[in-house]
């Protein structure tokens, strides 16, 4: 699992590895409208976005391979990637 800051917001991202539900739990996120999600394979793929997260999003990972994915998130201009493993 992974917790860390991304502007004023903290992003706690579990669990990693995942099996079927990825939770991505977004503090003080100041500005929804300003918030973006994405879900790229290793080759740079997008398979997934998201918009105006909440604070609680919960991803569904049942319908990927087992590796490694990029989880990319952006609040507010400001963006960090984490490798999330499929098991």
């Amino acid at each position: 699992s992974y917790e860390e800051s991304l502007g004023s917001a903290l992003v706690q991202i579990f669990p990693n590895p995942v099996e079927q539900k990825l939770t991505v739990k977004i503090s003080n996120l100041k500005n929804r409208s300003e918030s973006l999600l994405f879900i790229y394979d290793m080759a740079g793929k997008q398979l997934y976005n998201k918009e105006n997260l909440l604070e609680t999003n919960f991803l569904n990972f049942s319908k990927y391979a087992k590796g490694a994915y990029i989880l990319r998130i952006l609040i507010s201009g400001k963006q960090k990637e984490w490798v999330i493993v499929k098991e």
